[in-house]
This record gives C-alpha cells, sequence and structure tokens, in this order.
C-alpha cells in the first residue's frame, strides 16, 4: 500500500513544521503546494529530516490568486495533482495544521480501507501552543462532512477517475471545493460510502479564518458578511 499525501502550505511554515514529522511518518510521500515568495515552507521541504520510506517534493505555483481570486486552494491542488503529485494508490489530502497520531500509520494499515470509499478523521480543536497533547482532550469539533482537513481515497475509485478534475479550481477562496469533493460520495457525513476511521486528529488553529489567505482578516470578514446577507456559498467564485 502506497500513501501519497497532498497539502497546502502558504505563510504556515510553523503550522507544517509541527505536523509534518508526523505525516512523513505515515506517508510514502508528501507534495507540499506553495507560492514562488514562500521561502520558509520552501526551505522547509529541502532541510525535513526524511524517514527512509517517504519522500517529499514541493509544487511551487502562483496560480492561487489567477483571475482575481484571493487564494484559489482548489485550483492550486488540483495544478499538483495535473503536474507533480503521484497518482498510484491512495491519496491522501490533508491541512499544513492538522496533527496526526504518531502511530497513524499502522492505524491505517489496520483500518482495512476500502477502494469506492472517502475515510475521514475526528478532528479535534486546540491552539498552536498545545499542538502535543492528545487530541481527545480537547473539544471535537462538530464536522458535518468529510472536510479537507483529512480526506483518504483510493485513485480507483470512479469518482475521481477523471483525473484533470478531482478538485473544483474555481472558488475565490480556501473553502467549499473540499465540500464538493467529499459530495462526490454522497452528501453529509453518515453516508454510506464514507467512513470515520478510529483515528483523532488535532487542528491547532481557527477553521475557516484563513480561506482568503493568511491574515487577510478583512477579506474573510466581508465574505461571513456576505454570507449572513443571504450569499450562497456556491457562488463565491471568480
Amino acid at each position: 500500500m502506497h500513501i501519497d499525501g497532498l497539502v497546502v502550505c502558504v505563510d504556515y511554515t510553523a503550522e507544517l513544521a509541527l505536523s509534518l514529522p508526523r505525516w512523513l511518518a505515515a506517508l510514502d510521500s508528501i507534495t507540499v503546494v506553495t507560492t514562488p515568495v514562500d521561502v520558509r515552507t520552501q526551505k522547509l521541504i529541502v532541510d525535513c529530516e526524511l524517514p527512509d520510506r517517504a519522500l517529499i517534493r514541493a509544487h511551487i505555483t502562483e496560480v492561487f490568486y489567477a483571475h482575481g481570486a484571493l487564494f484559489n486552494k482548489g485550483a492550486a491542488m488540483q495544478e499538483a495533482i495535473d503536474r507533480t503529485h503521484p497518482w498510484r494508490d491512495w491519496v491522501m489530502l490533508f491541512d499544513a495544521d492538522v496533527m496526526v497520531p504518531t502511530d497513524l500509520r499502522a492505524r491505517l494499515e489496520a483500518a482495512d480501507l476500502q477502494p469506492g470509499i472517502l475515510h475521514g478523521a475526528h478532528r479535534h480543536q486546540a491552539e498552536v501552543s498545545q499542538a502535543e497533547t492528545d487530541p481527545e482532550l480537547w473539544p471535537q469539533y462538530p464536522d458535518r462532512e468529510v472536510a479537507g482537513y483529512f480526506q483518504l481515497f483510493h485513485v480507483s475509485d470512479p469518482v475521481v477517475a477523471d483525473r484533470a478534475n478531482v478538485l473544483d479550481a474555481t472558488f475565490t477562496h480556501a473553502g467549499n471545493y473540499d465540500s464538493l469533493f467529499q459530495n462526490r460520495w454522497g452528501k453529509g457525513a453518515s453516508i454510506e460510502r464514507k467512513r470515520w476511521l478510529d483515528v483523532h486528529v488535532l487542528h491547532v488553529g481557527p477553521p475557516g479564518r484563513n480561506w482568503c489567505g493568511r491574515g487577510n482578516d478583512e477579506a474573510i470578514d466581508k465574505l461571513r458578511l456576505a454570507r449572513a446577507q443571504g450569499t450562497r456559498w456556491q457562488d463565491e467564485r471568480i
């Protein structure tokens, strides 16, 4: 079994530096999608210590901002899938600020993973300073779907047969693409073709706060206000 990870890291180097050793211990390769100006993330990729099995590569792109987008995460990940990321067995989409158990690989190998099913994990919330603690000591986030912080699937699944159109690349920000992706297996969380693994992860940042790019508080506040006034998330497109 090969598991190839795909993660975006733009101005999230501190968080990725915390989570990366655990992900590298669990995965066979990781593709890190970043920008030309994020030299800190690029240096982290070059300098990180690799386990015997693991490989790491950078996919550097400016497509995050193409066509006036604020931070089109889906487009950047799709570009990496098109050009750089392996497409051979299992694929793990994950977030840079998510800490996984140190025995994640063993848990996945024992989990009887099934092609045709989207696998997720239970998310708990904490601050960065608490990132080394047991996730289950922190409140569990009430996820209503298998969200993009941990999405594990097999490349043979018919819903990803078109590799050129795995992720939606039309949103102005970093949200929504993962909701549409998980909807390919049916809407909601309690669907036969979705499975919550016996895995608890720790998310070390506020959900959705940096959808418009890290520190772009004005843009995310405008987005939330527009939603409160009736804008549909499906319409937040470039």
